[in-house]
């Protein structure tokens, strides 16, 4: 509540301004042609909320960060993996060691994790098993 007040404070005057010269503009059209005065009262009552939200916004400078998190997450998550493909066409990352990444890119639940795994080269414990799996596999069918 208190991250909003400072919103209210710098948008209240000039939502204030807004509102006295959308009504003075209403008198007077409605005394040159109430039709014309009409059609704008009914767009304003349609689309009034989202022009006024865009103008808090904009004056405000900053949007709300509840409304940001998505985006960030979707956004953070695309990096992770635009790194990791960048990071195996240089060649720093062998295709088993691309594929291992991935999976576990694709496992986490939380962009976080893979930051930490990317940075630090921690597997989680479900990708060390499903490696140790397949590689058991592996060793099966080449010894034979």
């Amino acid at each position: 509540m208190s991250e909003n007040r400072p919103l209210v404070r710098g948008v209240t005057p000039s939502v204030a301004v807004v509102i006295v010269a959308v009504l003075a503009t209403f008198v007077a059209l409605t005394v040159i042609n109430s039709s014309v005065a009409i059609i704008l009262a009914i767009f304003g009552l349609l689309f009034g909320g989202d022009l006024l939200r865009e103008l808090a916004e904009a004056l405000d400078g900053e949007t709300d960060p509840a409304a940001d998190d998505e985006p960030t997450t979707d956004r953070d998550a695309e990096d992770a993996l635009e790194r990791l493909r960048v990071r195996y066409a240089d060649g720093e990352l062998s295709d088993a060691e691309f594929e291992r990444r991935l999976a576990v890119l694709l496992e986490t639940e939380t962009v976080a994790d893979v930051e930490r795994y990317l940075e630090e080269g921690v597997a989680t414990p479900s990708a060390q098993g499903a490696e140790t799996e397949v590689d058991r596999e592996f060793e099966r069918s080449s010894g034979s």
